[in-house]
C-alpha cells in the first residue's frame, strides 16, 4: 500500500501540514495532520469489500482510532479505499514535525478468492513446501484466510524459558548475515530439561513452519537435504548461563557447507566481548542496526537487550580439503577451501511474541529482502508446510538420495 495524497476540507493536497511519521504495513510515510485529524489515502492493488475493523492505537498520551470513510470514491472505484486516524484525546498532535509515531497495520478482505490469488501470485503451497515473499512472515500481512508460513513463538505455544532462566526466544529471528542461505527461525513448542543451569532447550527445528530458506540453488538443496531429518526432530540448545550457549547441528555434513561440530552462541551484552566467547565471535560494536541510521550496537543493546544473539561459524577445513566438487567463481587452487570465510552472524528478532514487527529490525528485515524490481520484504522465501516425512522424501527427489536416501520406509 503507497499514500498518495492528503485529504483535507479542501481536497486532496500537499501541502506542509504538521505531520506524523507512520508505520503501515512495515513501510515508512508521513502523513498530514490538520484539524487534530491526521489523513492519509492508501490504493489497494485489488478489490475489497466489507468495512474496516475499527482499532485504537495509543502513542505520545492520545489515543488514535482507525476509521474506514465509505466515501463515494470507494463506492465508485472498488479499488480505492481511504482511512483516517482520527484524534480521541487532546493531545500534543498538532505540533508540526510532531514526536508521535504510529505502527498500523491494515488488513483488508479480497472481494473473492479469485480477486485474492491475482492479488497475491507469489504465495503458493506445493505440499510440502509453501514459497511466499518474505514480508508474509507478519501476520498482518498476510492476505485474509493464509495460513502463516511461519509460527509465531509465544508464551502459548512454547516453555516459559524467559520466566524460568531469563532465556526469551519468543516471535521469529532472523539469520542476519548467515552465510548460507537460510534466513528465519521459530521456536516454537521449545522445551526445557531444567529449571537451573546448564540447561537444554529442545527446540522441534525441523516441523512446519519453523525454518526457512531462500528459493535459490543452496537454498533449495538445504531444503531437500532436512527431508532426511525426521519432521519432529530436535535442535539442542544448551545454555550454562543467560547468556552463553552450545546449538547442535545437523549441518556437519551437508555438502558444500561441512560446519564444525556445532555453534558457539553469545547473547549481545555490553561486554559480551569478555564474558561470552571474546571478541572474535561477540563484539558488541558490530551489531548496529542498517535500518537505524546513527544507532550504536550500545544502543541497540540498552533498548532490546533480549532480541540479538551472535550465532559463530566455523568450516570444517579437513572436509572442504577433500571437496572434489568445484567452486564456480574460485580460480582452480581455491576450489578445496570453505566458499565462505569463517564467520558469525546475529540473530535478530523481527517479529515479536504478539505478532507485531519489531521496532527496528523488522524495517531491516524488510530492506535485507527487497525483491529486485525494488519490492520492500519482496524476496521469495521457502519453508516446510507439512510434517508428512514421506512427502518432505518425495519432493526433495534426486538431491535427496544424493544427500543420503530414505531413512525409512515410504510407499
Amino acid at each position: 500500500m503507497r499514500a498518495y495524497g492528503f485529504r483535507d476540507t479542501d481536497g486532496w493536497w500537499n501541502k506542509p501540514d504538521p505531520y506524523v511519521e507512520a508505520m503501515l504495513n512495515g513501510q515508512t510515510m508521513t502523513t498530514a495532520v490538520h484539524d487534530d485529524t491526521m489523513h492519509a489515502a492508501f490504493d489497494h492493488k485489488f478489490c475489497f469489500q466489507g468495512a474496516l475493523s475499527v482499532q485504537a492505537y495509543e502513542t505520545g498520551g492520545m489515543t488514535l482510532t482507525l476509521l474506514d470513510d465509505d466515501s463515494w470514491l470507494t463506492k465508485s472505484f472498488d479499488h480505492l479505499g481511504t482511512f483516517y486516524l482520527n484524534a480521541l484525546e487532546t493531545g500534543d498532535f498538532t505540533k508540526e514535525d510532531g514526536p508521535a509515531k504510529l505502527d498500523i497495520s491494515v488488513r483488508i478482505v479480497p472481494a473473492s478468492d479469485a480477486a485474492l490469488i491475482a492479488a497475491h501470485p507469489d504465495y503458493k503451497q506445493e505440499d510440502p513446501v509453501v514459497y511466499y515473499p518474505a514480508s508474509y512472515v507478519l501476520p498482518a500481512n498476510l492476505p485474509e484466510g493464509t495460513p502463516s508460513p511461519m509460527v509465531v513463538a509465544s508464551s502459548a505455544n512454547m516453555v516459559d524459558a524467559k520466566t524460568q532462566l531469563g532465556l526469551d526466544f519468543e516471535g521469529i529471528w532472523w539469520m542476519s548475515d548467515n552465510p548460507v542461505a537460510e534466513e528465519l527461525v521459530s521456536f516454537a513448542s521449545a522445551t526445557l530439561n531444567s529449571s537451573t543451569f546448564p540447561a537444554n532447550l529442545a527446540v522441534p527445528n525441523a516441523k512446519a513452519g519453523m525454518w526457512s530458506w531462500l528459493t535459490d540453488t543452496m537454498g533449495d538443496i538445504l531444503r531437500r537435504y532436512y527431508a532426511t531429518g525426521d519432521p519432529v526432530g530436535i535442535t539442542n540448545f544448551t545454555f550454562v548461563s543467560p547468556v552463553k550457549g552450545f546449538i547442535s547441528t545437523g549441518l556437519v555434513n551437508v555438502p558444500l557447507v561441512w560446519v564444525e561440530d556445532g555453534f558457539p552462541f553469545y547473547k549481545y551484552t555490553p561486554d559480551c566481548d569478555t564474558t561470552a566467547g571474546g571478541k572474535q565471535w561477540c563484539d558488541p560494536s558490530k551489531c548496529a542496526s542498517t535500518s537505524a541510521s546513527g544507532t550504536t550496537c550500545a544502543q541497540l543493546i540498552a533498548q532490546y537487550p533480549n532480541d540479538m544473539w551472535s550465532r559463530p561459524t566455523v568450516f570444517n577445513k579437513e572436509k572442504w580439503r577433500n571437496n572434489v566438487i568445484p567452486c564456480p567463481w574460485a580460480p582452480i587452487s581455491n576450489w578445496r577451501k570453505p566458499w565462505w570465510p569463517d564467520t558469525t552472524y546475529t540473530l535478530k528478532r523481527i517479529v515479536l511474541a504478539d505478532g507485531s514487527p519489531h521496532p527496528v529490525f523488522w524495517n531491516e528485515w524488510l530492506e535485507h529482502t527487497k525483491a529486485a524490481d525494488g519490492t520492500a520484504g519482496g524476496k521469495m522465501l521457502q519453508s516446510y508446510m507439512s510434517d508428512h516425512w514421506c512427502n518432505r522424501i518425495k519432493a526433495a527427489g534426486s538431491v535427496f538420495d544424493l544427500l543420503g536416501g530414505p531413512p525409512h520406509d515410504c510407499p
